[in-house]
């Protein structure tokens, strides 16, 4: 927007110096036919006769080419400048396709540990079938192990809080829910829109019958609600497509729990302040919700 109103005013100083150019010239021609009168030119020793139409239009070129001779040390210096920053601009664009190559190849890297451990965890038997998310029952121990290094690692900013949100999302359409078929590439759709939504650090849990759990550390409170609004925000405000091409549109309620680490909880009470709040988000209506901060408490 900014350099595109500067390349219009630009173009219309051009036009106007052009403008003017042109009048001067007029001028010019004007002036040398209405003055033919012949002048004395005295230079040093010499001494010459010439027309005063003449005299004078090689005084204002004279004028011109000192201008320009005047200018010429500052427009040097200009195309210098100029120069300078282009070519700092090169270096700058080499960083930052080196940088970008280093980047992609740390996300394939990253990409490719992921594979395989998530190929372990397969293995292992850890993964709901229904969407491919590990199982719910393996929450408690992931909460319990970030809550430990949450406490053993109080100066890491990657475990300064640990997370729980619970979503329960359900078909706007409940009608066509009661269909096997239906409701299984519904969970399947639901859980590739939550995998999309998800950051890098969130572990995503499904059981097996239409709720959800996300677990991610490291989170401050702000930046945890709007986390959360981002995990609403993704199902509620899109409808969800199954393998038919029709589409669901989708009514959930999240709720969540974050503890920090100078708070003293334990998992089973940090699961439980979370399911606390899904139950305040129904209650307040349609897709909502709710972030709490979980104050020391065990159960």
């Amino acid at each position: 927007m900014h350099s595109s109103i500067l390349s219009i005013h630009s173009h219309r100083l051009m036009q106007f110096l052009v403008i003017l150019a042109l009048v001067i010239a007029l001028f010019a021609v004007l002036f040398a036919i209405q003055n033919t009168d012949v002048v004395t030119i005295n230079l040093f020793n010499l001494t010459f006769e010439e027309r005063l139409a003449l005299v004078l239009l090689l005084t204002l070129a004279a004028g011109v080419l000192i201008g320009l001779l005047v200018s010429i040390p500052a427009l040097i210096r200009r195309s210098m400048r100029v120069s300078g920053v282009r070519r700092e601009l090169e270096e700058l664009g080499w960083r930052f396709q080196e940088k970008d190559k280093e980047i992609a190849s740390h996300q394939q890297s990253t990409h490719l540990v992921r594979q395989q451990n998530a190929e372990l965890l397969r293995a292992l038997g850890n993964f709901e079938p229904k969407t491919g998310l590990l199982r719910s029952d393996l929450v408690i121990p992931s909460v319990t192990y970030l809550l430990q290094r949450m406490a053993d690692n109080v100066h890491d900013p990657r475990y300064n809080s640990v997370s729980v949100y619970e979503i329960d999302p359900y078909p706007e359409t409940e009608e066509l829910f009661v269909n096997p078929t239906v409701q299984s590439q519904w969970l399947q759709a639901v859980a590739a829109r939550l995998q999309q939504t998800i950051l890098p650090d969130s572990w995503l849990y499904h059981d097996g019958r239409g709720r959800f759990v996300c677990v991610i550390p490291g989170l401050t409170t702000k930046s945890a609600s709007e986390y959360g609004e981002a995990l609403r925000a993704s199902l509620a405000e899109e409808s969800l497509q199954l393998d038919d091409g029709s589409t669901l549109p989708v009514v959930v309620s999240i709720g969540g729990a974050i503890a920090h680490f100078m708070e003293h909880v334990d998992s089973y009470f940090l699961l439980q302040q979370a399911d606390e709040a899904l139950d305040h988000a129904k209650r307040r209506g349609r897709n909502r919700f709710r972030l709490v901060e979980a104050r020391g408490g065990t159960n």
